[in-house]
């Protein structure tokens, strides 16, 4: 029988994972705090997928899980994380015979492909990990005023002037501010906190991280607030977990715009991995949206809030 807390290819067990850099840091004085602040809480690695501009719907999905078990799992994809990594948009280009057309799997076939895919599935599914991830309907979101749609985008408009201006053009906002708060939700214990990583995304990160700093000092968010810690963007080959939340995020993407019978039994399994590790995707469709513009006040002077 298979030791299921060891990879069936390396063998390895987890420690604390590399690309927290604990390893590096000495095990006393501010090292060894800051160690126990990183390892007291839950990390959440999140991916998108539908920015580009004709994109009917907008994903931001990936999963949740501890210090330790966030290190087992990058343990189990090993090597495979940066030799060559995994990118949902690169891996599921294909031939009609499945071998792989981009330049990054050159010369892999229909096999090797799997067997790839096969060990990344493993790899999550052998850890303790939750899947969460919500989608918007972008031309619902498209459909509301300008007003409205900085409402959604977390606009802030105190006396006349904002405090933040929300992103009117940019739906992404809409499931990036409810993942932090279920993220946060799911902290179980007071003496810990949710970490946030993201990945690597120029356009959107300025103002993401702004808002964030705002739901972490706003006081209508009191009851989530003090379990909110860190947040950043960083490359998938940095913080190899976002691997995983690539492959769902992708794959929940075109199961949504393409339906079960307009993806491959790849992306499906994909797709499944998600369901068994947590609820089902969150939708903002126009009816959630229009339920969430009723709770926010629009008039000048009045702060906006989702």
């Amino acid at each position: 029988m298979i030791d299921q807390s060891r990879h069936p290819r390396t063998g390895l067990r987890g420690a604390l994972p590399t690309w927290l850099t604990i390893p590096a840091l000495p095990r006393t004085g501010r090292g060894r705090k800051l160690i126990a602040e990183l390892e007291a809480g839950i990390w959440a690695y999140l991916d998108e997928s539908g920015i580009h501009d004709d994109a009917t719907i907008c994903v931001i999905a990936g999963f949740v899980g501890s210090v330790r078990e966030w290190s087992r799992f990058n343990q189990f994809w090993g090597s495979d994380a940066t030799e060559p990594g995994f990118h949902a948009k690169e891996f599921f280009k294909r031939a009609p015979s499945g071998e792989c057309l981009s330049s990054t799997y050159a010369d892999w076939d229909a096999r090797r492909a799997a067997l790839f895919l096969d060990r990344l599935l493993w790899s999550i599914e052998n850890v303790r990990i939750t899947a969460i991830g919500a989608a918007v309907d972008v031309a619902a979101f498209r459909g509301y005023s300008e007003d409205e749609r900085r409402a959604l985008t977390g606009a802030i408009r105190v006396g006349g002037k904002w405090r933040l201006t929300g992103a009117p053009s940019r739906p992404y906002y809409v499931p990036f501010q409810w993942s932090i708060l279920k993220v946060a939700s799911l902290v179980q214990r007071s003496d810990w906190k949710a970490h946030f990583v993201f990945d690597q995304q120029k356009a959107f990160s300025g103002y993401a991280l702004e808002m964030y700093r705002h739901i972490t000092n706003d006081p209508e968010n009191c009851d989530v607030t003090p379990q909110l810690g860190g947040a950043a963007f960083q490359s998938r080959f940095d913080a190899p977990p976002l691997q995983a939340a690539d492959l769902v995020a992708h794959a929940w993407y075109q199961l949504l715009v393409k339906g079960r019978q307009g993806i491959t039994k790849e992306m499906e399994r994909a797709a499944d991995v998600f369901t068994k590790k947590g609820d089902a995707l969150s939708f903002f469709s126009k009816d959630v949206m229009d339920k969430l513009l009723d709770k926010i006040a629009l008039a000048p002077g009045r702060e906006f809030r989702v």
